[in-house]
């Protein structure tokens, strides 16, 4: 099909296996260090209580991407 690819889950970066505050600093998805449970619970009530306009964010301004499209549509 023309303007597709296939999405490699198995290259660095592409997996679904989430990111990881830890201090272990050889585990993949690594983001940042262990939190304590009172700052994990803090973040989590942020989370919860943001509104869009609060949370940090970069316009880029670029085409969109194209749509994905399973390998059987035709």
């Amino acid at each position: 099909m023309p303007n597709s690819f296939t999405f490699d889950t198995s290259a660095v970066g592409n997996s679904n296996a989430g990111h990881w505050f830890t201090d272990d600093k050889t585990r993949p998805g690594r983001i940042g260090r262990r939190l304590t449970n009172d700052e994990r619970y803090d973040l989590i009530e942020y989370l919860k209580a943001a509104s869009y306009s609060e949370y940090p964010r970069t316009v880029v301004n670029r085409p969109d991407p194209e749509p994905c499209v399973s390998g059987d549509a035709q």
